[in-house]
């Protein structure tokens, strides 16, 4: 961002210019998982919730707002002036959609425009904001600001899968997440759970389509959750739950989490059969592979002899022995949890896609070898474009006569002519799902 270096150290303790620093850095590459933490140092607990309130709100938003922000200029602000651009879209959210009261955020961000050192820019903000404080901002007019997505991917999601589906599609990622638990069917039943979270004063409901799922009415601590920390239950979403229903571990066999960080599809494999031979959990990353065994240890008490965990990647792990079940969930564009991560909006790019596309192919293509004649691999993502799913197993299904798809019944699903594709389209807070995609292949 090009502020002068010496008015930082102030201005880091301005949560409204910490989120500007944050999305600039966001627009930059970097995640917000890792920029948030980085900028917001310097604030106290309760900055520190208004930044991240503000950011979440304003990158949702992100590409609506860009529109009918650009539709007051009478000519576009540079691109060298991007922090002034950031700053208008996060004013005019906090404007919007916050409670904050109107002559404060008027007065808050003119003056940190200021501070800022861009005092071209202060009569501009504080004449925009003015025009929407008399409800004179105009409806947005392109593609991406009617959906709220980007450009490229709003376009692919109409071509794909239709008008309704993006304008159901684009309404979804505004919404705040749901927080979703995974109950430890072995350690007790979700109505047992659901009568405990009422006990600790905790409402909740059971998810309509996935029996191990419950939905909570406001988001929590996990330290707030009976029986957490002794495993009863994990926090996951409804969609990823179903990995390990539908690969469905027998006892006696030896499975593969070939992709296998944060951990929560492993542990969900352990709970659904602790009876299995051997279960390898891999992953690239070292450092990921510790969330891992972190929730091995809280799900099972300790991690089970017959767990092996490998810092490799998948396509380069080459065991002895091969695998009766394999659960692939490859790399993707997370496409389908951008109300959970809305900095996906602004981070991933058109380009990336066949980029995955190669990587993911390579991994299955690898996988497959690990597979026991007879066995099953489940490849999941949490995309919902169809380069990264079904078109991908369509085109492996064409290369490899041996391989054959065993039908999945998801009646919430759009059953595809390979795979099942869930798409983030349901509303009610019992019904939540992230987008995702299972195809299931058997070796014969």
């Amino acid at each position: 961002m090009a502020i002068n270096e010496a008015l930082y150290p102030k201005l880091m303790k301005d949560p409204r210019f910490v989120a500007v620093e944050a999305l600039c850095s966001v627009l930059e590459g970097e995640s917000l998982t890792d920029a948030l933490p980085r900028c917001s140092e310097r604030l106290n607990e309760n900055d520190r919730r208004f930044t991240q309130h503000l950011l979440f709100g304003a990158l949702r938003q992100y590409d609506a707002l860009e529109d009918r922000l650009s539709q007051m200029l009478s000519k576009p602000i540079k691109n060298s002036e991007i922090e002034v651009k950031v700053a208008q879209i996060l004013a005019a959210y906090e404007l919007t959609e916050m409670a904050t009261a109107e002559h404060a955020i008027l007065n808050n961000w003119v003056n940190l425009i200021k501070a800022m050192d861009k005092p071209w820019a202060a009569g501009l903000t504080n004449a925009i904001l003015r025009n929407i404080q008399r409800g004179k901002l105009p409806p947005a007019k392109s593609v991406a600001g009617r959906s709220n997505l980007p450009q490229w991917f709003a376009k692919r999601i109409e071509n794909q899968w239709g008008k309704v589906a993006l304008e159901e599609i684009g309404t979804f990622y505004q919404l705040h997440p749901e927080m979703i638990l995974r109950v430890n069917l072995t350690k007790g039943s979700r109505e047992q759970y659901l009568e405990k979270l009422a006990n600790s004063g905790i409402e909740a409901v059971a998810h309509q389509f996935v029996e191990s799922a419950i939905v909570l009415d406001q988001p929590v601590s996990v330290d707030q959750l009976p029986g957490f920390w002794e495993g009863e239950v994990s926090v996951q979403d409804a969609s990823a739950q179903l990995a390990a229903q539908l690969l469905a571990p027998q006892s006696g066999e030896y499975l593969l989490d070939a992709c296998s960080a944060p951990g929560g599809k492993t542990t969900a494999l352990l709970e659904s059969m602790p009876q299995m031979k051997g279960l390898v959990a891999l992953d690239s990353s070292a450092e990921r592979l510790l969330r891992v065994k972190e929730n091995i240890e809280r799900v099972m008490g300790a991690i089970p002899e017959f767990v092996e965990i490998e810092a490799i990647a998948c396509q380069d792990y080459s065991p002895a022995q091969r695998f009766d079940a394999i659960l692939l969930d490859v790399p993707c564009s997370a496409t389908g949890i951008m109300h959970r991560h809305p900095d996906i909006k602004r981070l991933r790019k058109a380009s990336d896609i066949e980029k995955l596309r190669v990587l993911q192919g390579e991994i299955l293509e690898h996988a497959w070898t690990l597979l026991k004649t007879g066995g099953r691999l489940l490849y999941a993502t949490c995309s919902i474009l169809k380069d990264e799913n079904e078109q991908q197993i369509r085109h492996f299904l064409k290369n490899h006569p041996e391989a054959k798809e065993r039908a999945l019944s998801l009646p919430f699903g759009e059953q595809r002519d390979v795979g099942v594709q869930i798409l983030p389209r349901f509303f009610k807070s019992e019904e939540s799902l992230d987008g995702f995609y299972y195809a299931l292949l058997e070796k014969q």
